[in-house]
């Protein structure tokens, strides 16, 4: 918990609206432009931001109370460090992240309002793709660089590919692909099991299809400046 008054820390500009239940617990309602959030003893079970069409939300799954917090009951396990680590990214950082853009951009948008004397339904459609532009910045900025990394390495597995005489040798030279994949979906269930017959054409056609569209887009990809710019070039 953050130190000092804490109950300030979670509330602030926001006013307090009423109660809800959430897996069976009371919480305070407190709300503001953009924003709601439920609050037990200090502990946020749920936590919603709405921001020109975008929708964000975080709700408890479970809660359990009088939990043992002694540190060996803490302790982390001694976990095997594997290859495909360095390329995952911390989902619980990540969504932090996203929720404070989100602040700062609907701070920044209210101002503007106020300003402008306008308000949120007759905003520009213009100045909506500005700020939604902001939103998506972080994710932009990731997957631009992803994007070109991604087929250099699908280009490089298609030519093992055709060296490869089994099974296995087959999964070593989709490794990196499946790695750089999981950054996206963080599903790692692609390996081949078999590499012979129509299972291996099939395989091969659907590299070669991938390549192929993701080479016809790279051009505006990389003269891509904005989420808005980089969605259409993806369509």
């Amino acid at each position: 918990m953050p130190k000092g008054n804490f109950k300030e820390y979670l509330t602030k500009d926001l006013v307090k609206t009423g109660q809800e239940e959430i897996l069976g617990v009371t919480c305070d309602m407190w709300e503001g432009v953009g924003v709601r959030k439920c609050i037990y003893k200090g502990i946020p079970l749920l936590v919603e931001h709405y921001l020109l069409g975008t929708y964000y939300r975080k709700k408890a799954s479970s809660i359990e109370f009088d939990i043992d917090t002694k540190a060996a009951n803490c302790s982390i396990p001694n976990y095997p460090i594997q290859k495909f680590a360095l390329f995952k990214t911390n989902s619980k950082k990540s969504s932090q992240e996203f929720s404070k853009v989100l602040l700062n951009v609907n701070k920044e948008m209210q101002k503007e309002l106020s300003v402008a004397k306008i308000k949120d339904d007759n905003f520009p459609p213009e100045q909506k793709r500005v700020w939604l532009d902001k939103i998506g910045q972080n994710i932009f900025e990731k997957e631009k660089l992803f994007l070109p990394q991604f087929l250099l390495s699908m280009k490089k597995a298609r030519v093992c590919l055709t060296q490869a005489e089994n099974w296995i040798e087959a999964n070593t030279c989709v490794e990196d692909v499946v790695q750089l994949k999981a950054q996206l979906t963080k599903d790692r269930e692609n390996s081949i099991e078999q590499w012979k017959g129509e299972e291996k054409e099939k395989v091969l056609t659907d590299f070669d299809e991938h390549i192929a569209l993701l080479e016809t887009r790279m051009k505006c990809i990389r003269g891509s400046q904005n989420m808005t710019d980089l969605s259409t070039c993806m369509k």
